[in-house]
């Protein structure tokens, strides 16, 4: 999605569209342990809108989604329930370390942060290098929505370069080095599966909300 993230943004600025985030760069999230090994994202969502329901498993929904646009928005209202509802007060919050490994992920982009409605989902892989304490992840979309049309993309359409960072601002701040950032705040596991949450944000400061999950079906 990183070529039409990138053609959108050309538009939203010729178009001048009021409706685009013009917030500075990202500074949110709680203060994180200092140490790199014991290091957490613990940043709670005290203020939520929605109302998440933790037993509509998503990782049992996205194996059901197909071109069919109707499944693939219910499947992305139930991610902004996670997005938007308050952290569960016995939510546990592990060590960074321990989100090693391949995840699903999700895009999510509407009028109010983003100027045009798109969402993605995907493969996400989450890597750490202990010698420089840096993160990495790379992401492998599958499907996209723009406009109310569904699409299949694969790593070459999408055009995602690697995103490297580390601990920075109270979350982890990954850099693909082409203008994009990926900002990471909160990081909890709860009843058997884990979240990520964060955003992705561009130069002129247009984000999506960004989820990564994983766990039992």
């Amino acid at each position: 999605m990183k070529k039409l993230f990138t053609m959108i943004l050309v538009l939203l600025i010729l178009c001048a569209c009021s409706s685009a985030n013009t917030a500075d760069e990202p500074t949110r999230g709680a203060d994180v342990v200092a140490t790199f090994d014991e290091g957490t994202l613990s940043r709670k969502n005290t203020e939520g809108t929605r109302q998440a329901d933790y037993k509509e498993n998503l990782i049992s929904r996205s194996a059901d989604i197909t071109r069919e646009n109707t499944e693939f928005l219910a499947f992305i209202e139930n991610v902004k329930d996670i997005l938007y509802s308050e952290t569960p007060e016995d939510a546990y919050f592990p060590a960074v370390k321990y989100a090693e490994g391949q995840w699903m992920f999700v895009l999510v982009g509407d009028e109010n942060n983003f100027g045009v409605v798109v969402n993605e989902i995907g493969l996400a892989d989450f890597s750490i290098n202990y010698n420089t304490h840096e993160f990495t992840i790379e992401l492998h979309p599958r499907l996209m929505n723009y406009q109310d049309e569904l699409y299949e993309e694969d790593d070459e359409s999408a055009g995602y370069l690697p995103f490297t960072g580390e601990f920075e601002g109270g979350g982890i701040k990954l850099y693909d080095g082409d203008g994009l950032i990926i900002y990471l705040y909160s990081y909890y596991d709860y009843e058997g599966c884990e979240y990520i949450i964060g955003e992705l944000w561009s130069a002129e400061e247009a984000y999506l909300d960004f989820l990564m999950f994983r766990g039992q079906q």
